[in-house]
C-alpha cells in the first residue's frame, strides 16, 4: 500500500486531465486570427481559394480541442509540421501568411504554465514576439494590397 500512496504523491501536483491552460488557447487563437485579413484580400489577387480555405481551417484546428490537453498539444504540434511546408512550398503563391501560425503554433504546446512556470513564460514571450512580427508584417501585406 506504501507504493500506491508513493505513487499518488508524486503526480499530485501535475494535471494530466483537463482543458488546455489560458494562455495556450489564446496563442492558438492568435495564431489562426492573423492569416485571413491578408488572405482575404489575396483572394482577389488571385490565391487558390480551396487551397487557402484549408490551410486556414488547419491553422484553426487545435482550437476544437481546447477541452482536452493532450488533443490540443497534439492538434497543434501536427497543425504546426502541416503548415510549415505549406508556407514554403507556397510561398509565391501567397501562402507565406501562414509562416507564423506554423511557428507559433507549436510553441503553445509548451506554453502551459502550470507544469513548467519558467519554459511556459519562455514560450509565451516568443509566442507573443512572434505575434507582434507577424501583424507588422500582415498589416504592411495589407497595406500594399489594399492600393
Amino acid at each position: 500500500m506504501a507504493h500506491v500512496e508513493a505513487a499518488e504523491v508524486r503526480t499530485a501536483g501535475v494535471r494530466t486531465a483537463g482543458a488546455a491552460h489560458a494562455w495556450q488557447t489564446k496563442i492558438a487563437a492568435a495564431a489562426c486570427a492573423l492569416p485571413p485579413v491578408p488572405g482575404l484580400l489575396m483572394l482577389a489577387h488571385g490565391l487558390p481559394a480551396l487551397a487557402f480555405f484549408a490551410a486556414a481551417l488547419l491553422a484553426a484546428a487545435p482550437l476544437a480541442f481546447r477541452g482536452h490537453r493532450a488533443a490540443f498539444g497534439a492538434a497543434c504540434a501536427i497543425a504546426g509540421c502541416l503548415l510549415l511546408p505549406t508556407a514554403f512550398f507556397g510561398f509565391y503563391d501567397g501562402f507565406f501568411i501562414f509562416l507564423f501560425p506554423a511557428l507559433v503554433l507549436p510553441l503553445a504546446v509548451f506554453a502551459d504554465p502550470t507544469r513548467h512556470r519558467i519554459g511556459a513564460s519562455f514560450a509565451t514571450g516568443v509566442a507573443c514576439l512572434l505575434i507582434a512580427v507577424s501583424a507588422l508584417i500582415h498589416g504592411c501585406v495589407v497595406v500594399v494590397l489594399a492600393r
